[in-house]
């Protein structure tokens, strides 16, 4: 027989052109230089500051890229898509893992047992989570991440003020 179609709700060709097509007006595409309107409006000095600013709380935090990006993004740049916003989270962290990777390679603080049955765990579910968040309404999807931001803040306060009262 022949091979199934794929799933129109998650065929990245069209979630590419959806993509695009609801980016703002200021376009920064892959084959055009930044334009001097969107220099001249602030688009691109607002998305350097949040940039800095991810690099900062991630730093100072411990955590990676998307747990300081998303609100900042998502407060920032409020016409752009959630699931937009949320691709872009990943990708920044993949820069962010590598560097901090061969660094405590470097200083042999990975415990490797861990790190190995995250890295399986990862694999097998974030394709999952991809799929259901490209079919997710972009409200719903912003209440879902801001409400795993809430939990998981949450519990990194608790924490912090347990060790800090003991």
């Amino acid at each position: 027989g022949e091979p199934a179609a794929p799933d129109p709700e998650i065929r990245s060709g069209e979630l590419s052109s959806s993509l695009v097509e609801n980016r703002s007006e200021t376009n920064y595409g892959d084959d055009h230089p930044p334009n001097i309107e969107a220099v001249l409006d602030g688009e691109m000095l607002k998305r350097a500051i949040v940039g800095v600013l991810t690099g900062v709380l991630s730093t100072l935090s411990g955590t990676s890229g998307p747990v300081a990006f998303l609100p900042l993004a998502m407060s920032t740049f409020s016409p752009e898509p959630t699931l937009a916003t949320l691709a872009t989270a990943q990708a920044i962290q993949i820069p962010i893992a590598i560097a901090s990777t061969l660094v405590a390679i470097t200083m042999g603080t990975v415990y490797w047992p861990l790190a190995l049955a995250l890295a399986v765990g990862l694999g097998v579910t974030v394709p999952i989570g991809v799929a259901l968040a490209s079919r997710c309404p972009d409200q719903h999807l912003k209440v879902g991440i801001a409400m795993v931001l809430v939990v998981f803040a949450s519990f990194l306060l608790a924490r912090s003020l347990v060790v800090l009262i003991s």
